[in-house]
This record gives structure tokens, sequence and C-alpha cells, in this order.
């Protein structure tokens, strides 16, 4: 991190090196300016103390840590600002002249001076590196914080996982749909129960109770489907059997309305869309074909008029049995 000192149109700066980002945050590096700002405020080039000192910083976090300093990171910093803040106060009531100390925020990168060079001499004090530390801190070793090394650890299980996932040679089906593991897939999970998690699944893996993979693990005689236009598997299901064009009508009228239109033949981009999900799960539910879901009750959707579970024969579908 980087301090620049402005008194009388001369501007100084001094430099101290906090770490890697795995050892240090840039909330720590924006206290830390603050703390060293404070500690030359005693003397500025060897002058006496400054009647007025303005401290400029960014990071509102960092200032409202001052303002407030609860915060469990970065702790010791705040300590020796207020060791300083303590100082300065107790100097205060020996002199004719106190010290008066103002925080402000700037907004980055605006073009303000002042501002602009402390942005460009932190960018060569990271160039320098560790440099710095040993040049100006010898005798200090650098503070490591949870933070930083919390956020390594999360870093470190992220690459762990990712290789686990491409050493996968069973998961084909998830690897078509998320390249390597994410936040996102998560998300498309939030809100629902879980029977509606469980189907939504198997849908994304085709690990699910239809003809097509019961056949491939040989509990069941054949893949076809009972509209014998294809194999039943959940895209022919959702997408192309004509025994649930009615019902499947019902659900394109929902899926346009959060923008998948009428021609979408993108199965994988329907069953990826976190708005879509709820109204898919539903109609494959409503199919009755799931035999493992038969006897479970799914919220239905706020505007859904249509049978649901097994009461879907009504509109002529008939149970496969399996």
């Amino acid at each position: 991190m980087h301090l620049v000192t402005v008194s009388n149109v001369k501007v100084t700066s001094q430099r101290r090196y906090l770490g890697t980002d795995s050892q240090s945050t840039v909330y720590a590096a924006e206290l830390n300016g603050i703390e060293m700002a404070l500690a030359k405020t005693s003397t500025i080039n060897g002058q006496p103390t400054a009647r007025e000192v303005i401290i400029f910083s960014d990071s509102q976090t960092a200032i409202q840590a001052v303002q407030n300093p609860q915060r469990p990171s970065g702790q010791y910093v705040l300590g020796l600002i207020y060791d300083h803040v303590r100082a300065i106060r107790s100097r205060n009531q020996t002199q004719q002249n106190p010290t008066s100390i103002t925080i402000r925020w700037i907004p980055a990168h605006v073009g303000v001076d002042g501002n602009e060079f402390a942005d460009e001499e932190a960018k060569g004090a990271a160039l320098l590196g560790a440099g710095i530390g040993v040049a100006t801190r010898p005798d200090k070793p650098i503070i490591r914080l949870a933070a930083a090394a919390k956020r390594e650890v999360r870093q470190r299980i992220r690459e762990r996982w990712e290789k686990q996932c491409e050493r996968e040679t069973t998961s084909a089906p998830t690897k078509r749909l998320v390249q390597a593991p994410n936040k996102k897939t998560l998300r498309l999970y939030e809100g629902l129960s879980k029977p509606q998690c469980a189907i939504l699944i198997q849908m994304r893996t085709m690990r699910i109770g239809l003809r097509h993979f019961l056949f491939k693990i040989k509990a069941a005689e054949t893949d076809r489907c009972n509209c014998d236009e294809g194999s039943q598997t959940p895209k022919h299901i959702l997408m192309q059997c004509p025994r649930y064009a009615i019902p499947r009508t019902k659900l394109w009228e929902q899926l346009d309305k959060i923008g998948i239109g009428f021609t979408e033949i993108d199965y994988d981009k329907i069953i990826s869309n976190p708005q879509a999900i709820r109204y898919v799960v539903n109609f494959m539910h409503r199919t009755g074909l799931l035999q493992q879901f038969q006897h479970v009750g799914i919220e239905e959707d706020d505007d859904d008029d249509e049978p649901t579970g097994l009461a879907a024969m009504d509109l002529g579908v008939e149970d496969d049995g399996y």
C-alpha cells in the first residue's frame, strides 16, 4: 500500500508492504494508510505538528471501521489507529493550537490529482513486491489477516474441487451443463422443495425414472415412449411427446411470460433457466410418469388450473407402468 502526503503543495510518499493477496486485503491496506497518515501528524518534514490534518480514503468500509471499530477484521491496525488518536488528544491538551484530524471519503479514480498519484504509487509498490517489506520493516513479520487466509483456503478447495470434477469419468450428463462447480448452479435450487429439487437433478443428469434410463439399467424392456415417436427421455416428454400436448401448451404459455419463446428447442437452456425451473419441474411431476413421486404433493403454480399428479390421465395420458 502507499501513503501520499501533501504539505504546502509538496508531495511526499511512503510505502509499506503488507504481503500478497493471500496475506492481506484491500480493506487492511486502506486501514494501514490511515494509520500511517496519523503516525505522521506528530511532525511533518521536521516541523511542529500541523493544526489541521485531512485524510482522504476511497474505502467507505475502512472509514466506517475507524468510526465504529467493532469489525472483527483488521483489529491490529485499528488498535494502532486509536493509539495515535489517543496520543494526539493527549498532546492537544497541552498545546495552544491543537491538531484537528478529519477523515473524508473520496471516490476512486475521478481525476483528483492526489488520489490518482496514490493509485499509481500503490501499483508501483505492488510491482516491487516483498522487497519493500524486507527493506523497510525487516524486524517485523507480515501479519496475515484471517479474512485473507479464509479466502485462500476457499480458493484451494475450489481448485481441488475443479480438478476432481475434471478427473470424473461418470459425470458426462452433468458436465454437459456445468463445466466447473460454481454458485450459479446452486441458485437453480433456491426456493424449491426437496421433491422438486430431486426431479430437477434427475432431469438435468438424465438419470430419471423414464424408459430411456430404466432400459439402460435393465429395469424396462424398451426405451421407447408410448407414443412410439422416440426414446422416452425427459427432453422428449418436455418438448416432443404428443401425449402431453395439452399440458405442454400451458407450460409454454408460462415460459413465454419469462422470455422463453414457443419456438425454443434447446432443452439444456430451459432446464438451466432459474425462472423456468419451477414450471418445468411441476410439468414433469404432473405427467405421473415418475413413479417415486406419485404420492408426493408438490406446490403448484398460482395460475395453474390443470389437473395434477395421476389426474393427468384425464387429459388422455396413460400411465407407463414403470
